[in-house]
């Protein structure tokens, strides 16, 4: 084995995978709806219900809705507890990496990562069936983070 990563999910970290992962795209969206709608306000120079509605989309879809799916995302975590049952377990190997968590087992191969992501916790191994590997930043108990991504980025050298 060459790396192992364990981890519990808690609210800090629940938090950078929704915000920079999971609604990434729509933050993104919310924030131009609203920037639309204001430049619409300010070339025509007045409050038109039309405006307004495309900014108040805006509003909902890159604020509210982030921390409504935050919030549920959150209480979901805190509702499986904090015990070693509950940890996520991902071992990187030679050939596979294998990932062992309450909702279930993953073996994956390193073809089949299409790009590596930072977030504040977490490096974000993003497959090619489209889920996603969370690799905690502090929670290497064989290996450390650095050699880790160097490992990971010469094997998939594509990272947003």
């Amino acid at each position: 084995m060459l790396y192992e990563n364990v981890y519990t999910m808690n609210g800090k970290m629940v938090t950078d995978y929704v915000v920079r992962i999971l609604c990434r795209h729509i933050i993104m969206f919310g924030a131009v709806l609203i920037a639309v709608g204001l430049g619409m306000m300010i070339y025509v120079g007045g409050f038109q219900p039309l405006f307004f509605s495309v900014v108040f989309s805006g509003i909902c879809c890159g604020i509210i809705l982030p921390l409504i799916i935050n919030g549920r995302y959150k209480q979901a975590f805190a509702s499986s507890g904090n015990s070693k049952k509950d940890q996520t377990r991902i071992r990187f190997r030679d050939r596979n990496i294998t990932m062992d968590n309450p909702q279930g087992h993953m073996n994956i191969t390193y073809d089949q990562i299409e790009r590596i992501r930072k977030t504040k916790y977490f490096y974000v191994l993003d497959t090619k069936n489209k889920s996603s590997l969370l690799v905690y930043k502090d929670g290497f108990v064989k290996g450390n983070p650095d050699s880790f991504y160097d490992f990971i980025k010469a094997i998939v050298p594509k990272e947003k």
